[in-house]
């Protein structure tokens, strides 16, 4: 009789524990976007710094190099001439980030969570940030380098090496990784965070205040 008592209550109360034990998604949802507020913040307070890194590559040298192929050079080394300017825009935006995005990655890990989106949107940003803490600044010899490209013919052997070929994959999985933090984004809004929260979790307004076009930009 003790035992069936025993047997009774343990499963009486097997899913009130169960239950208790259960993460609040509409807390782990605001924790997402509360992280996200305090990642913002300290993206913008390094403005500045991205800024000073964009503009290295409008020194004199820097912009002759980077407009100087012809239209033969443009069609034959298309490629490199379009990933050169992505290691710039890396080392200029994401170097200057990297501390700000790990700090956001461990606020983000210790949210208890079990909503699938949610956590497929943390894992996408685990990802896209363990790409970013490659990323290399740019060097102070950069004029210098896009100099002897130049006069190398912009040729493939000779571009600079800027960045770890790893970081390519920022751009090469970029749409999975934006899909998979939108659809983060969208529950997090049917959790109760407003579009404008759920858009910062998203990374849409991350660098808001930095325009790549900062690389070349009127001064050039």
């Amino acid at each position: 009789m003790l035992v069936c008592l025993i047997l009774a209550v343990a499963v009486l109360v097997a899913p009130a524990s169960a239950a208790a034990q259960a993460p609040d998604e509409r807390a782990a949802a605001r924790e997402f976007a509360f992280a996200a507020y305090r990642l913002r913040v300290a993206i913008k307070a390094r403005l500045p710094e991205i800024k000073q890194a964009a503009a290295v590559t409008r020194a004199p040298a820097c912009r002759a190099a980077l407009r100087g192929p012809t239209v033969a050079q443009q069609r034959q080394y298309l490629d490199d001439l379009v990933g050169l300017l992505f290691d710039l825009l890396a080392g200029a935006m994401l170097a200057p980030a990297a501390q700000p995005l790990q700090t956001f990655q461990a606020e983000i890990d210790a949210v208890p969570t079990a909503d699938p989106q949610l956590r497929s949107g943390r894992a996408a940003w685990r990802a896209s940030v363990a790409l970013y803490a490659q990323v290399r600044p740019l060097p102070a010899d950069l004029c210098t380098r896009l100099g002897a490209w130049r006069r190398a013919g912009y040729a493939t052997r000779a571009r600079p090496d800027l960045q770890p070929r790893a970081v390519r994959r920022i751009l090469d999985g970029s749409g999975t990784v934006d899909a998979k933090l939108h659809l983060a984004a969208a529950r997090m809004v049917e959790l109760g965070v407003t579009e404008g929260q759920a858009r910062r979790f998203a990374g849409d307004t991350l660098f808001v205040g930095f325009s790549p076009d900062e690389l070349l930009g009127p001064s050039g």
